[in-house]
């Protein structure tokens, strides 16, 4: 795997708890639930792409108060990374 890869790896998984205390934060914004119930839910919730996609979106923008934009980067950001990889693949240089 290399050096590289294992930090890849470990990106990927901060960035993955990242989005589970979006997610959590998004659900006691939302109901006002505890912190240990809420983190039951929002790791239930993980699973499912399009709900926790969106309560995570919704926790960044209302309870961290972040912007729309850094909020949907945080959770499509591989989005990103594959255009500029597809663009650059096949480049002659």
């Amino acid at each position: 795997m290399g050096i590289v890869g294992l930090i890849l790896a470990l990106v990927y998984f901060v960035i993955g708890l990242i989005q589970l205390v979006a997610i959590m934060d998004g659900i006691i914004y939302a109901t006002d639930l505890g912190v240990i119930f809420a983190g039951i839910i929002a790791f239930i919730i993980t699973y499912i792409p399009i709900i926790s996609t969106i309560l995570g979106i919704y926790g960044a923008v209302m309870a961290w108060e972040w912007n729309l934009f850094l909020a949907l980067l945080l959770f499509f950001w591989p989005v990103p990374i594959a255009i500029f990889f597809a663009i650059t693949r096949y480049r002659d240089y």
